[in-house]
Formats: structure tokens, C-alpha cells, sequence
């Protein structure tokens, strides 16, 4: 009672707020704790979880506390945290790679994947991974700097030790990158195995009953809130805390008692224990303080969310939505209903349905359970042969979201990188896409690399692409084995779009890109979104940049340069084409909404 009255005036102090000006690119820190049961700590009431730094964070922002990982052991997890994916998406790239390009060395993929740190990237970050990551090495995965610096065994790699040997490595990343935002990956192997924290970090639960192995776990989730301390005291040692967006959650859950992976209702399994975490949000005078919310809330959410705060484009393929307007607002989340896929072959799996009172369970092995989840968190009681209209309700939705894990959308992207032979980015090459849909529609678009390397072809329709360089600008282009002026490829990769770290030589100069963007949308006289139209720029500096406006009429072009530009849209069979221009300036993205007037 003590605790929760001294948390409630913790609360009650941080509430009234001055709001501030919210940084376009504000720093990023992502700290994920491993094994750590959603509500073992001191801010929700347990019992004896000493938590008090990751209390503080959630007295300083908002948490959900019905948020919840796509899988309930590690590796698939981090997957959804890394790249926005189910695993389930993921496995359907990694197949589609595969049968296009044979092997890829295990544990390697991540390099044919749209990162966050690589979508960050564009928007001008660095980025430094430290703990548990496990899809390669930190470049594999598109970090600038880490610890990642080779794979390991399978259960182990580089890196691993982040925070049980100290952060001394991310205070260094800090010192070099204070003048540029940042994207911190922070996963302590903690409070997973090995349960070897201090006798001291064990002492305060020492004589109160508990078993060996609680009391292991215990000890190991205060050594993990530490560096949870540590991690906040490096940031505000640097006058950072103010411009950085802070992130807690857990890669999958732990039921105390149960310590086998696939046991019990906690890890390896589909029960809520498994997969449910906390969802800690903190961002001084932007992100209200000492808030506590229900809205139900899948970690894919966060992939678009940090994005969404990075001013980044939105990245197509992803099931998730952002969740910025309400975090700021303070409005519901528009999401009444949640339901997914969870579990390994070989482990207790199958599709799961939730609202905020209920959650029904529809497993690989023909069961269907049904729990009244606010009141029965630990699913004690299935009342399924009670409720038989409410589970053929949620059968229904489960139907549904079965059918979707094998469908694409109908636009995706076609992104990625250009390097040299030795890695380095090249800027400023001119590419061109040529393709025919599957319907037959041909398409030409030409765009060229910002000053990392990125490119991207927003909006395409399934079919198949090259893509050359224009003018002899480069060698051949190197991808997964392909090798020639042209690089051949095919929509959908499985649902997620194609990625192409393209690897070439730079042949010619070109004129230099830049880091500006140009957001805006489409419509027709009526008000109508025009879908599919080529919009082109031309800037100062004489690059051109196309791309087809989305479902909704909206576009995105990149690598603009200041000065005044001009954009053009084609024509189509109801609408004239347009010719407009825009003054950029600064850093950032400027928009320019455009109506198109009848042909008639």
C-alpha cells in the first residue's frame, strides 16, 4: 500500500506539464527487457518485484498495460520490433528469398529487410545496437554501430553481455553522436538465464518463502531495472533527456513457477503470460504523464509509431498503425478487437481473439478456450462451454484473420541501398525501374539514391522489374547473386514489398542529392483520390524524381535539394495533367496537395 500511495503522488506531481515544441527528429532509445512477465513490476502491484526505475519511466509517460508481442519466445519477437512483421511475414520473405535466390546463411536475412534503423536512416539518424538481437551482425541489420560484430552460436551472439557487463559501450555511442538524432536498440540478456545476479541483488528476497528459482528471476529483473537506471542516468548526464523518446516493453512474457520454456501459461506458449507486455511511452511535454491505458495495442504498432515520430514515410506491408494521435490526445485507440497467430511449429500454437473483457483461444491441436481475461488474467477458468455464441463469434474472426497472413496488398515498395564494393554508399545515382504489372499496365520510373545509398519506388502493383542505372552511371549491379547492368525482380516478395542491398561501382559523377522530401496528395475536381498517377520533380539541380501516387492519392518523393522545384503529374482518362512548383528550404518535408482538373 506504502508503494502505490508514494507511486499515486509520483503521479500526481509530473501530471501538470508545459507543452514544448516536439523535435522532427527526436532521439529514439528502445530498451526491451527479456523474459520479463508483464506484470512483475512494482508500478502494477506485484507483490515482489522491485522495479523502481522502470516505475519511474511509467510515472513519466503512458504504458499500456494490454499490449502484446507477436510471439512468445524471443527470436520471432524481436523480429516484429526490428522490422514491423509478424513473424509469420517474416518466414514468407525468408521462403520467397530463398526459392528466388538460394540459400541465405543462417541468421543472416535481416540484411534483405526494412529495418527500423535503416528507415531511420534516411531521415538522417544514427543508430547502435547493444544487447540481444540475433539476426546478424549490427550491419546486417542496418545499424551504423554495435556489438553485433558476428553471429555466434545459434542461441548466442556478439554482443549478448550489453548491461550485465555495463553500458559503457553506449555511453561511448553518445559521446560520438550528440549533434546528430539517434536510434538506440538496448536489450539486456535480463532477467533471462543465466540466473547468476549478485548476492546482493538477491538479498531483498531472501526470507519471505519464495522458491530457489523465483527468487533467481527476482534478483535478475532488479539487476535489468539497474540498467534500466544506469541507461536513463547516461541520457540526462548529456542534457538529453528532454529530446528523447524513451521505450519499454518485453520480448515475450515469464510465469513465475514455470521455468521451461512451452510449460505453464508464460513462455512458449499461446497463453497471455506468454506474449503480453507493457508498453512504456516517454517523451517529456509531448507524451502526457502518469497515464495508464487499456486500448488494446500489438507491438507491431511500434515499428509505425517511431517512424510516425521520426517524420519518416510510412512503410507498406505492415499490420500495425501508429500510435502518436493517441498517445497525444488522449484519444481511444480506434483498434476494439486484436487477434493474431502465436506459436512455433512443435509448440503450444495457434490464433487467439481478444477484446478488453474477453479472450478466446483456437489451437493447433482443436481446442477453443475462452477466458473473461480482465477478471481471469492467468486464464484459470475456460467458460467456453458457457459462452457458445460468443466463440462462434470469435471462430469467425479467427477466419478471418487466418485468410490474411497469405495475402499481399495490392501496392507495395520496391527499396533499398547502393553501395560500392567495399560497402560505401553512393549518392546521387540515377536508377531506373521498368516494369510491366500483372494486368499488363507498363511502368517507367526514374528516381535516384539520397546521400546514404537509399532509394525507393513507392505504390508499384504486382509484376515484374528491372532496374539499371542511367547514363552508365555504375558497373554492374550485384544482388543475391545477380549480376549484370540490369537487376531483375518480382512483386510481392511473399507480403512485404523488396528490399535490394545492391552492391556496383560508380562510373560517373552525378549532381549531388539532397536530404529534403516532398510529401502531398492527388484528387480531382469532385474531391476523388487519382491512384496510380506518376508524379515527377524536377529540381535545381536538374535530378528528376518520379514516383505513382498511393490508393489514396497520396505521394512521397525523396532526396530533394533546396531551391525551387518543379512537379509535374500525368495525365489520365479523366483527369488533365498538372504542372506546379514549390520553394523547399531547410530540413525536413514540405507538402503540396494537388487537384487535377477534367478532361471534359
Amino acid at each position: 500500500m506504502r508503494r502505490a500511495a508514494l507511486l499515486a503522488a509520483v503521479f500526481a506531481l509530473l501530471l501538470p506539464g508545459m507543452a514544448r515544441a516536439v523535435s522532427s527528429t527526436p532521439n529514439i532509445v528502445l530498451i526491451l527487457g527479456d523474459d520479463h512477465g508483464w506484470d512483475h513490476l512494482g508500478f502494477l502491484g506485484h507483490g515482489y518485484a522491485l522495479t523502481p526505475n522502470i516505475d519511474a519511466l511509467a510515472a513519466q509517460g503512458t504504458v499500456f498495460t494490454n499490449a502484446h508481442n507477436t510471439a512468445s519466445v524471443c527470436r520471432p519477437s524481436l523480429r516484429t520490433y526490428l522490422s514491423g512483421l509478424h513473424s509469420a511475414q517474416w518466414d514468407a520473405r525468408r521462403t520467397a528469398l530463398r526459392d528466388i535466390h538460394g540459400p541465405i546463411p543462417v541468421r543472416r536475412e535481416s540484411a534483405y529487410y526494412r529495418t527500423l534503423p535503416r528507415e531511420l536512416q534516411r531521415r538522417g539518424y544514427v543508430s547502435f545496437e547493444g544487447g540481444k538481437m540475433w539476426e546478424g551482425t549490427f550491419q546486417d541489420a542496418g545499424f551504423t554501430a554495435g556489438l553485433a560484430t558476428s553471429v555466434g552460436s545459434f542461441f548466442q551472439s556478439i554482443g549478448d553481455d550489453f548491461g550485465r557487463i555495463g553500458i559503457d559501450s553506449f555511453r561511448s555511442f553518445l559521446d560520438t553522436s550528440s549533434d546528430t538524432p539517434f536510434f538506440a536498440w538496448l536489450v539486456p540478456m535480463l532477467p533471462h538465464r543465466p540466473f547468476n545476479a549478485s548476492a546482493e541483488l538477491r538479498a531483498p528476497f531472501l526470507g519471505l518463502g519464495l522458491s530457489g528459482p523465483v527468487v533467481s528471476y527476482l534478483a535478475n529483473l532488479l539487476w535489468l531495472d539497474n540498467v534500466v537506471g544506469e541507461i536513463v542516468a547516461a541520457l540526462e548526464e548529456r542534457e538529453l533527456l528532454d529530446d528523447t523518446i524513451i521505450v519499454y516493453a518485453s520480448d515475450n512474457g515469464w510465469e513465475l513457477g514455470a521455468f521451461i520454456s512451452g510449460t505453464g501459461h508464460g513462455k512458449g506458449t499461446i497463453y497471455e503470460q506468454g506474449i503480453r507486455t507493457p508498453l512504456v511511452f516517454v517523451y517529456p511535454g509531448t507524451v502526457p504523464a502518469g497515464i495508464v491505458r487499456e486500448d488494446l495495442v500489438s507491438i507491431e504498432d511500434l515499428y509505425p509509431t517511431l517512424l510516425d515520430y521520426a517524420g519518416a514515410a510510412e512503410v507498406p506491408g505492415r499490420w500495425g498503425e501508429s500510435l502518436r494521435p493517441a498517445l497525444e490526445e488522449g484519444t481511444p485507440f480506434a483498434r476494439t478487437q486484436l487477434s493474431a497467430r502465436v506459436g512455433l511449429p512443435g509448440q503450444h500454437s495457434g490464433y487467439f481473439a481478444r477484446t478488453v473483457e474477453w479472450r478466446y483461444l483456437n489451437t493447433t491441436d482443436g481446442r477453443e478456450e475462452l477466458y473473461a481475461i480482465r477478471t481471469d488474467p492467468a486464464e484459470l477458468t475456460n467458460l467456453a462451454a458457457e459462452n457458445p455464441t460468443l466463440v462462434g463469434d470469435f471462430r469467425q474472426v479467427i477466419l478471418g484473420t487466418a485468410a490474411r497472413y497469405g495475402v499481399a496488398p495490392e501496392r507495395l515498395d520496391a527499396t533499398g541501398r547502393l553501395v560500392d564494393v567495399s560497402g560505401a554508399p553512393l549518392a546521387s545515382i540515377a536508377l531506373t525501374l521498368k516494369g510491366r504489372s500483372e494486368d499488363g499496365g507498363r511502368i517507367r520510373l526514374r528516381t535516384s539514391t539520397g546521400t546514404g545509398g537509399y532509394f525507393r519506388f513507392a505504390n508499384l502493383p504486382h509484376g515484374d522489374y528491372r532496374l539499371s542505372s542511367t547514363g552508365g552511371q555504375t558497373g554492374n549491379l550485384a544482388y543475391a547473386g545477380q549480376s549484370g547492368r540490369r537487376l531483375a525482380f518480382s512483386l510481392p516478395v511473399a507480403q512485404t514489398g523488396a528490399y535490394l542491398p545492391i552492391r556496383t561501382s560508380r562510373r560517373k559523377d552525378t549532381p549531388a542529392a539532397g536530404d529534403l522530401s516532398l510529401r502531398g496528395s492527388l484528387v480531382d475536381s469532385m474531391g476523388a483520390p487519382l491512384a496510380g498517377v506518376v508524379v515527377s520533380t524536377r529540381g535545381p539541380n536538374g535530378i528528376r524524381e518520379q514516383t505513382l501516387t498511393a490508393e489514396d492519392g497520396t505521394f512521397h518523393l525523396e532526396n530533394l535539394v533546396a531551391g525551387r522545384v518543379v512537379v509535374r503529374t500525368a495525365r489520365t482518362a479523366t483527369a488533365r495533367g498538372t504542372r506546379s512548383h514549390i520553394m523547399l528550404a531547410g530540413v525536413g518535408t514540405e507538402s503540396l496537395d494537388i487537384v487535377a482538373r477534367s478532361r471534359n
